[in-house]
């Protein structure tokens, strides 16, 4: 039996805190906020129009540190500094012991590129990920560490499609070659599931929250779906848990900028604390939503 989540019902003091921290930026259409508590502080990522509901969106990293200031960073003009004009779909995630976004650089006519930039202790360069025979536009990839110490990553996960890190060191600022770690791995009874978060290592399997496609009204929608992959095992398990922002939201939404998109809940964030997970997501292209839920009732 699916499990219907509705996040707008699951708001707590620590997510109201995060939303009035982006409402204070005053950033327009803030959406698909990612956000991690890394060594004390908190850090959330989004995108958001630029200066006069400009195009393309900017992205924006907030940090708050021991005094319980948030300081704004333009990530858009720090990857600029280094030649990269786009930051698009920027995730969190932690790695070897230090704060990371990854993000790709949109859709460009030749193909686009995907990269990883660390943020902690201090920004570094972005270092495009290149892979042999991929996708043209390169979306997202779910970035781990892998059981023996090494940087892996999610490609896909219907069918499992893993990588490492074949050739690069994180930080150096130059790019990093993966490759392919076997073959696909199977399919799961979850047709059009995609990656969403970035993932959470909890001991030998990761926890993530995927993207689960439907058609409604002639138009895709998107939920969220909670997905654990076992590293140990090669497999995947999409939960029976489906989340979206609200019912409303899917009986009346409909993506603000993606006109080939009835509603969306887009989940761009996973946090775990303790028995508790923290979810950023996007309403529609057009707003932020954080959620709180025990992480047993999502990944059962």
């Amino acid at each position: 039996m699916t499990l219907l989540v509705r996040c707008a019902r699951r708001a707590t003091p620590r997510t109201a805190a995060l939303r009035a921290a982006l409402d204070a930026t005053g950033d327009d259409n803030a959406f698909n906020p990612s956000y991690l508590r890394h060594e004390g502080e908190d850090h959330v990522v989004y995108r958001a129009h630029g200066p006069g509901r400009s195009l393309p969106f900017v992205a924006v990293h907030l940090r708050r540190g021991a005094d319980g200031r948030w300081v704004r960073t333009d990530l858009t003009a720090v990857a600029a500094e280094h030649g990269v004009p786009v930051v698009a779909d920027p995730k969190l995630v932690a790695l070897h012991g230090a704060l990371w976004v990854t993000f790709n650089t949109g859709h460009q006519p030749d193909g686009n590129a995907l990269l990883l930039m660390r943020l902690t202790p201090s920004p570094g360069v972005p270092q495009p990920c290149l892979l042999e025979e991929r996708q043209r536009v390169e979306k997202n990839w779910g970035f781990h560490i892998t059981p023996d110490g090494r940087l892996g990553a999610l490609y896909a996960v219907d069918p499992l499609v893993r990588l490492e890190l074949a050739h690069g060191e994180p930080g150096d600022g130059r790019p990093l070659a993966f490759r392919r770690v076997g073959g696909p791995e199977g399919r799961i009874a979850a047709p059009g599931l995609s990656l969403g978060t970035q993932p959470w290592a909890d001991g030998g399997r990761l926890l993530l929250v995927g993207h689960q496609k439907v058609w409604w009204r002639g138009r895709r929608g998107y939920l969220g779906r909670p997905v654990t992959v076992d590293l140990d095992e090669g497999r995947v398990r999409a939960h029976r848990t489906v989340l979206v922002h609200s019912a409303a939201s899917v009986l009346r939404g409909r993506s603000a900028h993606n006109p080939h998109a009835s509603f969306v809940t887009y989940f761009a964030g996973l946090a775990v604390d303790g028995d508790r997970a923290v979810l950023g997501y996007g309403v529609d292209d057009a707003r932020p939503g954080f959620a709180e839920v025990e992480v047993g009732a999502l990944w059962r």
